[in-house]
């Protein structure tokens, strides 16, 4: 019985909570130690990853626990870390639990452990930036974006623009999504595309912007959404160029146009608005032999459902 119970991870877990929570010690730290002596006795012979996951659980609640000047919890659980990390025990979610959980100089020392172990990891990385842009070390963060900007996922990109967007960088960052040497995935750079946009129009002018919408469409560097930004600054401004937004939609509707039913609409929309009852009907019509069949049919049936604007389509 004594050998089932060795090798049972729930056991041990029992036995260090246990330790952990005991009332008759006065002395709060000796209950960790303890705690800490049993889950090092537990992975001494159950050295699992269900082991090492109810160990770290553990740590994380511990040290969710500790107030930023209990030192001494804090620097047994640093050291019970750094153990791990040594053993190359700790995964990238269990860095990153441990980061969140941790306070003052432990999350520097997390965030450096973490980053050691997993040069490449794309969440240990966004991690990184994140904490070293809210501890206002913008300098370092924009160095580790720059040096991993291929690595980076839509989020991460928008909350370095969002913070750069009145800084001296931010044109780099914008270069470096959709320059000559673009460093930005292909699954990126529609997500980044919209503010790049809005970037144009706010700090350079609305023919920037129309010039960048051109462009990324030509590059295949956005998706349907881009227009719909475009066509959003074009009806912002204080004299409305119909036929410029015309354009937007046409080369939106040739890349877009066989499955986007949401894009149709809103060109038939538009045409209500700014243009004819005339116009809207054709393009309605032009959606109904654009679209694949089955988009087709959908389109067709969302049509009906309104009854007013299909009338106005099927005079």
């Amino acid at each position: 019985m004594s050998t089932t119970f060795n090798r049972d991870p729930n056991y041990w877990d029992t036995l260090a909570l246990n330790e952990l929570f005991e009332t008759t010690n006065s002395y709060q730290n000796f209950n960790i130690i303890k705690c800490l002596s049993s889950y090092n006795a537990a992975l001494s012979i159950v050295d699992t990853d269900e082991m090492w996951d109810k160990y770290f659980i553990t740590m994380i609640k511990i040290l969710s626990d500790a107030g930023i000047t209990e030192f001494h919890k804090i620097n047994l659980i640093k050291e019970s870390i750094h153990c791990a990390h040594k053993k190359n025990k700790l995964k990238p979610n269990h860095y990153i639990h441990l980061i969140y959980n941790s306070k003052g100089s432990l999350t520097l020392d997390i965030l450096d452990w973490a980053f050691e172990a997993y040069p490449n990891d794309s969440l240990i990385l966004e991690v990184n930036i994140k904490f070293k842009l809210s501890e206002r070390d913008e300098l370092i963060a924009y160095e580790l974006f720059k040096e991993n900007a291929n690595k980076c996922s839509s989020t991460l990109w928008l909350i370095i623009i969002e913070y750069f967007s009145n800084k001296p960088q931010i044109w780099h960052i914008f270069n470096m999504a959709f320059g000559d040497k673009s460093v930005c995935s292909d699954n990126v750079k529609p997500k980044v595309a919209n503010e790049y946009l809005l970037w144009l129009s706010k700090n350079k002018s609305l023919n920037d912007a129309r010039n960048a919408y051109l462009l990324l469409n030509t590059n295949n560097s956005c998706d349907a959404s881009l227009c719909k930004t475009m066509v959003t600054l074009e009806t912002g401004q204080q004299i409305i160029d119909v036929s410029k937004i015309r354009q937007h939609f046409t080369l939106a509707c040739m890349q877009f146009g066989k499955t986007d039913i949401h894009l149709w609409m809103e060109r038939i929309y538009f045409e209500l608005k700014y243009g004819s009852l005339q116009l809207a009907s054709t393009t309605y019509h032009q959606a109904l032999t654009t679209l694949n069949n089955e988009e087709s049919g959908q389109f067709a049936e969302i049509m009906k459902a309104y009854s007013t604007l299909n009338t106005i389509c099927n005079p």
